[in-house]
């Protein structure tokens, strides 16, 4: 019997040391070029041209790509960023009833995190584990859904450039907050993405993450914090966190190309264990 752990590139994950892993890349547009999600894009030259970017959009894999994927293993499990930001979710939906139609043996569960970044990386590692101790399918299905709700996400953006390009916010409205030196605060919550925080510097921007976290009842476990180019500011957080979690499990990552389009350069994005 073999098993095979499978995400979208959204949960910034490259590979696995216990289960078979693979990656499925979204595809970032700019001005018309196209940049795949994989090991070969560059962050930094991506920065560069969202940057210079005037028209900037995203695409989900289609389901040829995540059918590609099941190929040649029994049970499957496939995690995909929030089904309220991206079609990630319903592709691969479609692409496991499909494939299931044609090799009836094989069993596949998707599963939408309700999140993104480094909380997808949370529950891709809890599926390693529970999949590298031998517990049966449909046992870990159950224990999987319930993990996706602990997985918790908060993230804090340090440009809004491309939220202005995309109209969420006036352009306006970005280029003072860049001036201000004001961070946008925000938690995933039920699929969405929803601001909390405008505060003004990193230290008032950190203590409303860690104040969301005590909200959310993080009392220790595993930390994921994914820096856009911004090791400083990780390390401060990964710092503070420590200062009141001592026996917090802190691991700090980069962001990948779909996860540095929404959280440009200098964001912050925590994924952490809660209730």
């Amino acid at each position: 019997m073999t098993t095979k752990i499978i995400s979208d590139s959204a949960s910034n994950v490259l590979s696995l040391d216990k289960v078979a892993f693979e990656t499925v890349p979204l595809t970032i547009s700019i001005d018309g070029q196209d940049f795949k999600d994989d090991t070969s894009l560059s962050i930094e030259t991506l920065v560069d041209k969202l940057h210079q970017g005037e028209k900037t959009s995203t695409a989900c894999p289609s389901i040829a790509a995540w059918q590609e994927a099941f190929a040649g293993y029994d049970e499957i499990f496939a995690v995909t960023i929030t089904s309220k930001l991206s079609g990630s979710y319903s592709s691969a939906v479609q692409a496991a009833q499909l494939y299931m139609e044609d090799h009836p043996e094989v069993k596949i569960h998707v599963i939408d995190s309700k999140s993104a970044g480094p909380s997808i990386a949370l529950i891709i590692e809890h599926l390693e584990d529970l999949v590298a101790s031998g517990m049966p399918f449909e046992a870990i299905v159950t224990e999987i859904e319930a993990y996706t709700n602990k997985a918790k996400l908060s993230f804090a953006l340090e440009n809004l450039e491309n939220l202005a390009k995309n109209g969420r916010i006036k352009p306006a409205v970005a280029k003072l907050a860049t001036m201000l030196k004001i961070r946008l605060v925000g938690i995933a919550q039920d699929g969405e993405l929803t601001p909390i925080g405008k505060p003004r510097g990193l230290k008032k921007t950190v203590a409303i993450m860690l104040k969301d976290m005590e909200e959310r009842n993080y009392t220790g476990g595993k930390v994921i914090i994914a820096h856009t180019l911004n090791e400083t500011a990780a390390n401060v957080l990964k710092a503070s966190i420590i200062n009141i979690y001592p026996k917090a499990q802190i691991k700090i990552t980069q962001t990948r190309g779909l996860c540095t389009y929404y959280a440009q350069k200098g964001g912050l994005m925590l994924g952490f264990e809660g209730k």
